[in-house]
């Protein structure tokens, strides 16, 4: 295992946006896991349905 965080679900909503930073956050591990990690996401698109009501606008 590379990285194990403790953080609430809050802060890791923030690290996996870029909102906020590993400052604090109790962690074992490499903490560039972390960087590895983010590197793989696309950038977050509030705008995005992530949930479309079926039959809407029928």
């Amino acid at each position: 295992m590379d990285l194990t965080l403790t953080l609430t679900t809050e802060r890791l909503r923030g690290l996996l946006t870029g909102r906020a930073t590993a400052d604090g956050i109790g962690h074992e591990g490499d903490l560039n896991a972390l960087s590895r990690l983010t590197a793989l996401l696309d950038a977050p698109a509030p705008a995005f349905p992530i949930v479309t009501p079926w039959g809407c606008g029928r």
